[in-house]
Protein backbone atom coordinates (compact mmCIF):
# COMPACT_ATOMS: atom_id res chain seq x y z
CA UNK A 1 0.00 0.00 0.00
CA UNK A 2 2.62 1.96 0.80
CA UNK A 3 4.05 2.46 -3.14
CA UNK A 4 0.34 2.74 -4.15
CA UNK A 5 0.37 6.12 -2.03
CA UNK A 6 4.11 7.48 -2.76
CA UNK A 7 3.33 6.72 -6.57
CA UNK A 8 -0.16 8.36 -6.17
CA UNK A 9 1.32 11.73 -4.53
CA UNK A 10 3.66 12.01 -7.22
CA UNK A 11 0.89 11.45 -9.55
CA UNK A 12 -1.04 14.06 -8.31
CA UNK A 13 1.57 16.45 -7.67
CA UNK A 14 2.21 16.04 -11.82
CA UNK A 15 -1.30 16.31 -12.50
CA UNK A 16 -1.94 19.57 -10.76
CA UNK A 17 1.46 20.92 -12.07
CA UNK A 18 -0.34 20.21 -15.35
CA UNK A 19 -3.20 21.55 -14.45
CA UNK A 20 -1.46 25.12 -13.98
CA UNK A 21 1.32 25.04 -16.61
CA UNK A 22 -0.60 23.72 -19.77
CA UNK A 23 -2.97 26.65 -20.04
CA UNK A 24 0.36 28.95 -19.51
CA UNK A 25 1.92 27.18 -22.28
CA UNK A 26 -1.24 27.81 -24.36
CA UNK A 27 -1.34 31.81 -23.72
CA UNK A 28 2.62 31.48 -24.82
CA UNK A 29 1.84 29.80 -28.44
CA UNK A 30 -0.53 32.18 -29.35
CA UNK A 31 1.34 35.12 -28.08
CA UNK A 32 4.64 33.68 -29.78
CA UNK A 33 2.93 30.59 -32.62
CA UNK A 34 6.12 31.39 -35.05
CA UNK A 35 8.47 30.80 -32.14
CA UNK A 36 6.62 27.28 -31.79
CA UNK A 37 6.63 26.67 -35.49
CA UNK A 38 10.02 26.99 -35.85
CA UNK A 39 10.71 24.51 -32.89
CA UNK A 40 8.40 22.55 -35.15
CA UNK A 41 5.74 22.14 -32.42
CA UNK A 42 2.10 23.17 -33.33
CA UNK A 43 -0.22 23.11 -30.27
CA UNK A 44 -3.50 23.34 -31.11
CA UNK A 45 -3.28 23.36 -34.92
CA UNK A 46 -4.70 20.03 -36.55
CA UNK A 47 -1.30 18.03 -38.22
CA UNK A 48 -0.72 19.00 -41.64
CA UNK A 49 -2.49 22.65 -41.82
CA UNK A 50 -0.29 24.47 -43.45
CA UNK A 51 -0.25 28.63 -42.30
CA UNK A 52 1.27 30.00 -45.41
CA UNK A 53 0.89 33.79 -43.88
CA UNK A 54 1.92 35.20 -40.60
CA UNK A 55 -0.87 35.10 -38.17
CA UNK A 56 -2.24 38.48 -37.29
CA UNK A 57 -3.46 39.52 -33.27
CA UNK A 58 -6.69 38.92 -34.26
CA UNK A 59 -6.31 35.28 -35.91
CA UNK A 60 -4.48 34.46 -32.73
CA UNK A 61 -7.14 35.62 -30.56
CA UNK A 62 -9.71 32.98 -32.71
CA UNK A 63 -6.90 30.27 -32.48
CA UNK A 64 -6.92 30.86 -29.07
CA UNK A 65 -10.37 31.08 -28.33
CA UNK A 66 -11.12 27.79 -30.50
CA UNK A 67 -8.70 25.67 -28.82
CA UNK A 68 -9.71 26.58 -25.37
CA UNK A 69 -12.46 24.26 -25.72
CA UNK A 70 -10.22 21.14 -25.88
CA UNK A 71 -7.68 22.69 -23.38
CA UNK A 72 -10.31 23.31 -20.86
CA UNK A 73 -11.49 19.64 -21.21
CA UNK A 74 -7.40 18.53 -20.25
CA UNK A 75 -7.62 20.63 -17.79
CA UNK A 76 -10.74 19.03 -16.59
CA UNK A 77 -9.34 15.64 -16.99
CA UNK A 78 -5.79 17.05 -15.31
CA UNK A 79 -7.81 18.01 -12.33
CA UNK A 80 -10.52 14.72 -11.64
CA UNK A 81 -6.78 12.31 -12.16
CA UNK A 82 -5.37 14.42 -9.40
CA UNK A 83 -8.25 14.29 -7.33
CA UNK A 84 -8.43 10.56 -7.87
CA UNK A 85 -4.81 10.44 -7.28
CA UNK A 86 -5.20 12.10 -3.46
CA UNK A 87 -7.97 9.64 -3.01
CA UNK A 88 -5.21 6.92 -3.78
CA UNK A 89 -3.13 8.95 -1.84
CA UNK A 90 -5.34 8.55 1.34
CA UNK A 91 -5.96 4.69 0.74
CA UNK A 92 -9.05 5.13 -0.23
CA UNK A 93 -9.12 2.79 -3.29
CA UNK A 94 -12.62 1.21 -3.80
CA UNK A 95 -15.14 3.91 -2.79
CA UNK A 96 -17.82 5.43 -4.69
CA UNK A 97 -15.79 8.39 -5.06
CA UNK A 98 -12.53 7.13 -6.82
CA UNK A 99 -14.92 5.27 -9.45
CA UNK A 100 -17.16 8.68 -9.91
CA UNK A 101 -13.22 10.34 -10.69
CA UNK A 102 -12.80 7.70 -13.38
CA UNK A 103 -15.98 8.19 -14.62
CA UNK A 104 -15.57 11.65 -15.91
CA UNK A 105 -12.36 11.18 -16.77
CA UNK A 106 -13.45 8.29 -19.06
CA UNK A 107 -16.52 10.77 -20.35
CA UNK A 108 -14.01 13.59 -20.89
CA UNK A 109 -11.54 11.65 -22.71
CA UNK A 110 -14.87 10.53 -25.11
CA UNK A 111 -16.43 14.19 -25.35
CA UNK A 112 -12.81 15.39 -26.38
CA UNK A 113 -12.30 12.17 -28.65
CA UNK A 114 -14.97 13.05 -30.69
CA UNK A 115 -15.12 16.49 -30.54
CA UNK A 116 -11.65 17.47 -31.35
CA UNK A 117 -11.65 15.71 -34.70
CA UNK A 118 -15.40 16.66 -35.75
CA UNK A 119 -15.46 19.47 -34.96
CA UNK A 120 -12.84 21.82 -33.14
CA UNK A 121 -9.95 21.01 -35.94
CA UNK A 122 -11.73 21.99 -39.04
CA UNK A 123 -12.98 25.05 -37.13
CA UNK A 124 -9.02 25.64 -36.13
CA UNK A 125 -8.13 24.83 -39.77
CA UNK A 126 -11.00 27.38 -41.07
CA UNK A 127 -9.75 30.17 -38.47
CA UNK A 128 -5.40 29.76 -39.47
CA UNK A 129 -6.30 29.46 -43.08
CA UNK A 130 -8.79 31.96 -43.76
CA UNK A 131 -5.76 34.80 -44.64
CA UNK A 132 -3.77 31.89 -47.00
CA UNK A 133 -3.25 32.92 -50.48
CA UNK A 134 -6.22 32.11 -52.62
CA UNK A 135 -6.96 28.35 -52.74
CA UNK A 136 -5.31 27.37 -50.06
CA UNK A 137 -7.96 27.88 -47.12
CA UNK A 138 -9.70 25.23 -45.81
CA UNK A 139 -11.66 23.32 -43.52
CA UNK A 140 -11.68 19.15 -43.19
CA UNK A 141 -12.92 16.34 -40.94
CA UNK A 142 -10.62 13.65 -40.28
CA UNK A 143 -11.22 11.22 -37.89
CA UNK A 144 -8.22 8.44 -38.08
CA UNK A 145 -7.12 5.37 -36.14
CA UNK A 146 -5.81 7.91 -33.55
CA UNK A 147 -8.87 8.92 -32.61
CA UNK A 148 -10.71 5.76 -32.91
CA UNK A 149 -8.09 4.76 -30.40
CA UNK A 150 -8.73 7.19 -27.94
CA UNK A 151 -12.65 6.57 -28.20
CA UNK A 152 -11.92 3.13 -27.50
CA UNK A 153 -9.87 4.03 -24.46
CA UNK A 154 -12.77 6.37 -22.86
CA UNK A 155 -15.15 3.69 -23.61
CA UNK A 156 -12.89 0.93 -21.26
CA UNK A 157 -11.97 3.70 -18.68
CA UNK A 158 -15.85 4.22 -18.77
CA UNK A 159 -16.63 0.85 -18.31
CA UNK A 160 -13.97 0.37 -15.64
CA UNK A 161 -15.42 2.50 -12.99
CA UNK A 162 -19.00 1.34 -13.83
CA UNK A 163 -17.33 -2.09 -13.04
CA UNK A 164 -15.73 -0.52 -9.84
CA UNK A 165 -19.11 1.51 -8.54
CA UNK A 166 -20.65 -1.91 -8.95
CA UNK A 167 -17.89 -3.33 -6.64
CA UNK A 168 -18.47 -0.48 -4.34
CA UNK A 169 -22.21 -1.34 -3.83
CA UNK A 170 -21.86 -5.05 -3.22
CA UNK A 171 -19.20 -4.47 -0.68
CA UNK A 172 -21.54 -1.89 1.36
CA UNK A 173 -24.11 -4.41 0.78
CA UNK A 174 -21.76 -7.06 2.63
Amino acid sequence: MSKIRRLSAILKFIFYTLFIVFPLLMIAYWLAPQAFHACGIHLGIPDGTQILHTLSWSERGEGFLVSLIPNLITMAICYCLAKLFALYEQGKIFVVATSRYLNKVGFLLLIGGLLSPLIIDPIMQFVITIHNPAGHCYAGIALGSGNLYDIFIALLIILISWIMLEGCKISAEH
